[in-house]
């Protein structure tokens, strides 16, 4: 840590509507800002955040931009189902 401040937000949605999503954004993009999050929803999760860490029973499996972490492969072999990912475009910023 470099000083900077440390924001978490956990559960299977952590109460992250669009609009406090876009706030989270805010506060990483302006203030520099580190935001954990724990999502369960990995469209809401690449959506929003350019880094994401992949766990599989606690363990890092990958470790990256949304395009290199949400491969199908991966998520075939975390969640052991055959994904179909919709893109969702870049918020407005």
């Amino acid at each position: 840590m470099t000083g900077r401040e440390l924001h978490g937000m956990f559960g299977p949605h952590a109460s992250l509507s669009p609009y406090t999503m876009d706030l989270l954004v805010d506060l990483n993009v302006r203030d520099g800002t580190t935001i954990v999050a724990v999502l369960h929803d990995l469209g809401l999760a690449a959506r929003f955040f350019p880094r994401l860490v992949l766990l599989d029973a606690g363990e890092i499996v990958a470790d990256g931009s949304p395009g290199e972490v949400l491969t199908p492969e991966r998520i075939r072999d975390v969640f052991g189902v055959d994904p179909s990912l919709v893109h969702l475009p870049e918020p407005a910023r």
